[in-house]
């Protein structure tokens, strides 16, 4: 017992304190760093507009299913979009046209805004970030024919849109969506 001195026994606490303070540095700057992290990649998976689809019509009538009347105008409420979502929405469409047609769906005026409401993109007729596909374009209809339109929201989840969404503020978007028909030589 002779040989462990009083001195010994400070120094070997000291050596073991030391230890048990890297020790606690280290797992509290993992924490730290794990925390950051996880808040970063929050925000990111958490991006999401809110956004409408206004239609304008020439010589057809849309009704029913996704088409929502706000105001007088014809809207389709697109829900919250996330990037790298894809949404479908349904109608009906009734030619309203005493020849033969061809149904036309086009969009214009993509708007992004930003949370103070001002435009940060826009308006375009296309954006690089989204794209709507209509499942019955360029479709012959006869007189009075009504046919179910169905419109699928591709969105993008390129860094480019993500980064564009964060460094612009942008919260929500919309667009226009013209649904015509145009006479046909047939």
């Amino acid at each position: 017992m002779a040989k462990y001195s009083l001195s010994y026994f400070k120094e070997t606490i000291y050596r073991r304190k030391q230890t048990l303070i890297l020790i606690a540095i280290v797992i509290a700057t993992t924490l730290f760093l794990h925390i950051a992290i996880s808040i970063l990649l929050s925000k990111n998976n958490n991006t999401y507009l809110p956004s409408f689809g206004t239609i304008y019509t020439i010589n057809v009538e849309v009704y029913g299913k996704d088409i929502q009347i706000q105001d007088g105008r014809k809207l389709i409420d697109w829900g919250t979009v996330y990037p790298g979502t894809i949404i479908t929405r349904a109608f009906n469409v009734t030619s309203k046209s005493n020849i033969k047609t061809i149904l036309i769906i086009e969009t214009t005026n993509w708007i992004f805004y930003n949370s103070s409401n001002k435009i940060v993109r826009g308006p375009e007729n296309k954006t690089p970030y989204m794209s709507l596909i209509p499942s019955q374009n360029k479709t012959i209809m006869a007189p009075n024919q009504t046919i179910e339109l169905t419109l699928t929201l591709n969105v993008t989840d390129s860094n480019s849109f993500i980064n564009f969404l964060i460094e612009k503020d942008a919260i929500k978007f919309s667009f226009d969506i013209h649904v015509y028909a145009q006479g046909t030589n047939k």
